[in-house]
């Protein structure tokens, strides 16, 4: 359920998102975005990273969802879920929303994140091998939407 705030006030609720990756050759929009990690590789950099075209969700899409109805079919078809934050603190104030069709990835993009690093002092010093094993439903329901 989602409030409107009034003002002035303040909401420690978290919308976060998530997709799961399969390993290909097509790269698509998620290749050029991994592309220009390299200028913010360090988190206090001053590196301003442009896309010319913008990035609309739809370009993280495998190709062969090609038709316009297809796209917005699998935009429309995720888990979501009451959850927490995958770090310390592992808060549990996040509702998790979770695209269901895996996005193609190559082993080449994930090398790309894999050296982004986090902030001076923080362990561990990249953001690879951040998350936490998989954790107990505790009571949680999962839900699947498919919108059509």
């Amino acid at each position: 359920c989602l409030k409107r705030l009034q003002p002035g006030e303040m909401s420690l609720q978290l919308l976060l998102s998530g997709c799961r990756l399969r390993l290909e050759q097509e790269t698509g929009v998620l290749g050029r975005f991994a592309d220009l990690t390299r200028k913010i590789i360090q988190p206090d950099s001053d590196e301003t990273v442009r896309f010319s075209d913008g990035i609309f969700i739809r370009g993280l899409i495998p190709q062969r969802c090609n038709t316009r109805f297809s796209r917005l079919a699998i935009l429309n078809c995720y888990y979501t879920y009451k959850g927490s934050l995958t770090t310390p603190i592992c808060s549990e104030n996040v509702t998790w929303l979770i695209v269901k069709p895996r996005l193609p990835a190559t082993n080449n993009m994930m090398r790309k994140f894999r050296r982004l690093e986090t902030p001076a002092g923080k362990n561990p010093p990249l953001m690879c091998d951040n998350f936490r094993p998989v954790q107990p439903l505790n009571g949680r329901t999962v839900f699947e939407v498919h919108r059509i």
